[in-house]
C-alpha cells in the first residue's frame, strides 16, 4: 500500500462527521467494522488526494431525524467539524406508535411505558385519540420529553386524555421530515447549542414562547414554528449576531434566536438566522446530506432505470429523498443523490461528470447484508464512500480547503 505523503509544517486535521443511522453506526451491527464503514473509508480517500481528515460518528442505529435532531450538538462537543455528512431519514416513514396512554393532561399526553426514550420522537408528527377518553382529538406534537414518555401538543385538548385513551401517532409527513433536516442542516450552519453540547435535551424548540427564561450568551435553539412579531431582543454584545426582523403571525417560519443578556423582548432572545442567512463564521458551511440508497433486491425493492425512467422506486422511500433534497435546496448546501450513484452501477451513466460502468445486475442483492437486508455489507460502504467522494470533489474548493 502506498505510503501517505504528508507536509510535516502542517497542522490542520479536518473531522468529516456524520450522524444518521444504522447505515452510519460505528458498532459492527451488520459483519462490517468501523474503520471500513463509508465515512472510515472517504477520509481515506480525500486523504489520498492530499487532505488530512479523520471521521467523527454520531449515528445510531434506528433512531430517525428527529431523534438526530435532539442529540445534533453534539456537532459542536470536540471541535468544528470541516464537512458534516446528515444520512437521511430513512426511519421515518415506519415510526408509529400506538398504545394505551399512562395519563393526560390539558396539553399533554404520556404514552404507554414501553414507548421510546430518546429526546423529541415524534415532533411534528399528529397523535389520534382512536378510543376511549378523548376519543376522535387529533393533536400535533411539538415536544417529547423521553424521559417519563411525555409528549406536548400545539394545543389543549377539548376533552383531555387519561388512562382509557388508546392514541396512534403517524408516522411523519414528507413535510414533517423536510423541516426536520433543514433544522438539523440549521445547527450546522448556525453552530446551535441548546442546552449544552452532548447533554441530550436537545437544539430544538416548537417555537419561540418555549424558549427558556434564563440561558447563556451565545446559547442558540432551532425554532420549528416561529411566529413572532418581532425579531426579539437587541443586542447587548458585539460578538452577538444581528437580529432578523419579521413579522411572522400568519405564516410561520422556522428560524434560530440567540440568547442575550436579559432585558426586554422575548425574555433576552432574539431572531439571528432563517433560510436565507449566511453561514455564521463559528458555523460549519460545508454540509451533505443524502437520501436513501437503492435497494437491490431480487424481490420488494427497487428496479427503477435512471437511463430510461422505467420501472418502480421503493416506495416508503421515494419521500425520504425528496425530503432529503428539498432540505438541502432550502438551506443552500449539498444533496448527495447515493441512490441515482447506486442505480448506475447496475444500469450505466453518468455521476457528477463521471463515467459509471456496471458492476453489478439488477436484483443481485449485491451490496447488502443479506438477501433482502437493506444494510451494507463492505461493497456496499465502499459505493456509498464513492458516491459521496465523487459530490465532495464536484464543489469548488472543498478538497483544496482540507489540504491547507
Amino acid at each position: 500500500m502506498r505510503k501517505q505523503q504528508t507536509n510535516p509544517a502542517r497542522k490542520n486535521i479536518y473531522p468529516i462527521l456524520a450522524i444518521g443511522h444504522s447505515q452510519s453506526d460505528p458498532r459492527a451491527i451488520y459483519g462490517v467494522s468501523p474503520g471500513r464503514m463509508w465515512y472510515s473509508l472517504l477520509s481515506e480517500q480525500l486523504n489520498r488526494l492530499g487532505a488530512l481528515t479523520f471521521p467523527r460518528v454520531f449515528a445510531i442505529s434506528g433512531q430517525t431525524a428527529a431523534q438526530f435532531l435532539g442529540r445534533s450538538d453534539v456537532f459542536f462537543m470536540y471541535e468544528r467539524p470541516a464537512i458534516i455528512c446528515i444520512d437521511g431519514d430513512v426511519n421515518g416513514p415506519a415510526d408509529t406508535e400506538t398504545g394505551t396512554a399512562q395519563a393526560g393532561a390539558s396539553n399533554t399526553i404520556t404514552l404507554r411505558a414501553a414507548a421510546t426514550t430518546v429526546l423529541n420522537s415524534f415532533v411534528g408528527s399528529v397523535i389520534s385519540i382512536t378510543s376511549g377518553t378523548g376519543s376522535g382529538q387529533s393533536k400535533t406534537i411539538t415536544g417529547y420529553s423521553g424521559t417519563g414518555q411525555i409528549a406536548t401538543v400545539d394545543s389543549n385538548w377539548s376533552v383531555n386524555p387519561n388512562n382509557t385513551s388508546v392514541y396512534s401517532i403517524a408516522a411523519p409527513t414528507q413535510a414533517a421530515m423536510q423541516a426536520t433536516q433543514q433544522a438539523l442542516i440549521k445547527v450546522a450552519k448556525y453552530a446551535v447549542v441548546g442546552y449544552g453540547a452532548g447533554l441530550g435535551l436537545g437544539v430544538s424548540l416548537w417555537n419561540q414562547s418555549q424558549l427558556p427564561a434564563n440561558g447563556f450568551p451565545g446559547q442558540r435553539f432551532v425554532i420549528m414554528q416561529d411566529n413572532h412579531t418581532s425579531s426579539g431582543a437587541a443586542k447587548t454584545l458585539s460578538t452577538q449576531h444581528d437580529n432578523v426582523a419579521g413579522n411572522n403571525s400568519a405564516s410561520p417560519i422556522q428560524s434560530v434566536w440567540e440568547y442575550r443578556n436579559p432585558q426586554a423582548g422575548v425574555s433576552g432572545w432574539a431572531r439571528v438566522a432563517v433560510n436565507t442567512t449566511p453561514v455564521f463564521s463559528e458555523g460549519v458551511s460545508k454540509v451533505v446530506i443524502s437520501g436513501s440508497n437503492y435497494l437491490n433486491y431480487s424481490t420488494g425493492g427497487d428496479n427503477w432505470n435512471p437511463n430510461t425512467l422505467g420501472g418502480n422506486q421503493y416506495a416508503p422511500y421515494v419521500s425520504v429523498r425528496a425530503a432529503s433534497q428539498a432540505a438541502a435546496a432550502a438551506e443552500g448546501v449539498v444533496y448527495c443523490d447515493d441512490y441515482d450513484y447506486y442505480a448506475k452501477l447496475i444500469w450505466g451513466g453518468i455521476y457528477e461528470g463521471q463515467t459509471v460502468s456496471v458492476e453489478t445486475t439488477q436484483g443481485s442483492n449485491s451490496w447488502h447484508y443479506t438477501a433482502g437486508n437493506q444494510h451494507h455489507n463492505q461493497y456496499g460502504h465502499e459505493v456509498k464512500s464513492r458516491a459521496m467522494l465523487f459530490k465532495i470533489m464536484s464543489q469548488s474548493g472543498w478538497v483544496s480547503d482540507l489540504s491547507k
